[in-house]
């Protein structure tokens, strides 16, 4: 199946640092890269050090500086290159950058450079280990400030651990599961991204989005605990990609419409 014509955008945001939007932008394009769906990773963050560490400085596109006009210019290039390429874009936004008062995003919403997309998807991630629903529902406020029109979403829900609280402490967060489907996220990416910044053995494993088929070609040569490691790794990567997947892949692709064959004409 082929993508739908066009130029598409997955849009990460979450108003509150460190609720994993770098690590959902990853995902991303890991489920991108599984399901053969050409994309560009384009991040609007300064600090790219961890992306390019767990994808081994592989096409990962920062934008320059934001500031104004040149951020803009920046933006609408990587928008040239990828519908040349066709490219679906991935777009990290770091905290802050969705906040009302945030001139950057209201200076990209007067481009008039989103209304060029031919789809744009909201990849909202929330986490239990701290307000982050809040942080969502501030980014959605943000977005319609400037009448920003999304054709889809998808919550990457992540709970760290069994003693973390339950989402039932959160009472906007089912308002929240209300507007978006919800991807119960493994406790498994900051392992994983430390792993892939590790050293020594870890150093020598390919870029995040070729690491399953590394993983089939390597695993069964592996000690134990590093492929324990690997398989959780490809477990978690794999949630993604059904994810990804369904909720937001799925809908922008062509599917062939098969023609019923008229009856044969009575003798």
């Amino acid at each position: 199946m082929k993508m739908t014509p066009g130029l598409h955008l997955f849009l990460v945001g979450n108003d509150k640092g460190g609720a994993s939007k770098s690590a959902y932008a990853a995902e991303a394009r890991v489920a991108c890269h599984l399901e053969r769906v050409p994309c560009r990773l384009v991040t609007f963050d300064r600090s790219t050090q961890t992306l390019n560490e767990i994808f081994r400085g592989e096409g990962i596109h920062p934008l320059a500086k934001p500031n104004g006009d040149i951020l803009i210019e920046s933006f609408g290039l990587q928008m040239e290159e990828a519908a040349a390429a066709g490219e679906l874009i991935i777009a990290d936004i770091p905290p802050g950058i969705v906040d009302d008062d945030n001139p950057i995003l209201k200076s990209i919403a007067d481009s008039m450079l989103l209304r060029e997309f031919t789809s744009i998807s909201l990849l909202i991630p929330v986490s239990t280990h701290n307000d982050y629903v809040q942080g969502a529902f501030e980014a959605l406020s943000a977005y319609q400030k400037i009448d920003l029109k999304y054709d889809r979403g998808l919550i990457r829900a992540w709970r760290p651990g069994s003693t973390s609280p339950t989402w039932d402490s959160f009472p906007t967060y089912s308002a929240l599961t209300d507007k978006f489907p919800v991807w119960e996220c493994p406790s498994y990416m900051q392992s994983l991204s430390d792993m892939m910044q590790g050293r020594g053995k870890y150093a020598d494993y390919p870029a995040l989005d070729k690491l399953p088929d590394y993983y089939i070609e390597h695993s069964i040569k592996l000690g134990y605990r590093e492929r324990t490691k690997l398989t959780a790794a490809v477990i978690h990567l794999e949630s993604a990609r059904k994810a990804i997947r369904t909720h937001l892949l799925d809908p922008l692709r062509e599917r062939e419409v098969t023609k019923s064959k008229s009856p044969a004409p009575s003798v």
